[in-house]
């Protein structure tokens, strides 16, 4: 018997650290209609296999959410009632850094020339009023809460809108106008898992439209800047709102006084 060499040793190594995920996924299954895939196809025809595509890092094999959750198109679907929720409109929070890159307001004048690369992740625009209310509240956390309630990584936005750490909202009035719909997992936003050495970092998309911390999502299109430059305010509304930088600040302050661990 040969001796296993260091490379599939490591991939050995680790296959078991994300074994577990595959007796998770199941769950996600729950509440949706899953399709039986063909014989000529290798995507993804339910919610749980495509959470395990992202876990696994093989966003390749996601297909359709009208697999599991029917089209968006059929009044009766999952798919058409979980967009129900945006029919008051659709929001987008935008860092800082992120809005000069979308309309090329860096120092040298480049940056993106877009909104999204693929697509763009929105929340119900109620729900998102709601967060800025408890976010912006005495002794809440300001921009952390946001990421924590939202699936994004702690810190990330936190450092993207520093220092004045206010946020841009972008206000969908017109969702369908945007080709609204439930994300597959596919999208180039959708955070799927990664290595960080050997450490396994979990993804934190989930399936359904719904956010990790079980807020409810959905996407629209990306739009260039020449369009975004001629959509009216009826379709998209763009503000700063600067409520939360007070509770952010507080936090960060916090986290640099805090002992060194260990």
């Amino acid at each position: 018997m040969t001796e296993p060499t260091a490379k599939s040793a490591q991939a050995k190594g680790r296959w078991g650290k994300v074994r577990s995920v595959v007796e998770k996924s199941k769950s996600f299954n729950e509440g949706t209609s899953p399709t039986t895939p063909s014989a000529d196809s290798d995507k993804t025809t339910t919610a749980g296999g495509a959470w395990l595509a992202s876990q696994v890092n093989s966003k390749e094999k996601i297909g359709s959410v009208d697999e599991y959750m029917g089209s968006r198109s059929d009044a009766a679907s999952q798919h058409s009632k979980h967009l129900e929720q945006f029919l008051d409109g659709a929001h987008a929070f935008i860092t800082i850094a992120a809005h000069k890159n979308i309309f090329n307001l860096n120092e040298n004048g480049k940056g993106w020339g877009a909104w999204g690369a693929d697509a763009n992740f929105v929340a119900p625009l109620a729900a998102a009023d709601g967060l800025i209310v408890q976010a912006s509240a005495p002794g809440a956390r300001g921009l952390w809460d946001l990421e924590e309630a939202l699936g994004i990584p702690k810190g990330d936005w936190v450092r993207a809108c520093a220092p004045s750490y206010s946020i841009f909202r972008y206000i969908v009035h017109d969702p369908e106008a945007l080709n609204i719909r439930i994300p597959s997992g596919s999208e180039n936003q959708a955070y799927a898992s990664w290595w960080k050495g050997d450490e396994y970092q979990a993804g934190q998309w989930a399936p359904t439209g719904k956010t990790e911390g079980g807020a409810a999502e959905a996407v629209v299109d990306n739009i260039s800047l020449a369009k975004l430059q001629t959509l009216g305010q009826d379709v998209l509304e763009i503000r700063e709102d600067s409520s939360l930088a007070a509770n952010t600040q507080r936090v960060v302050h916090e986290n640099a006084a805090a002992p060194a661990a260990g």
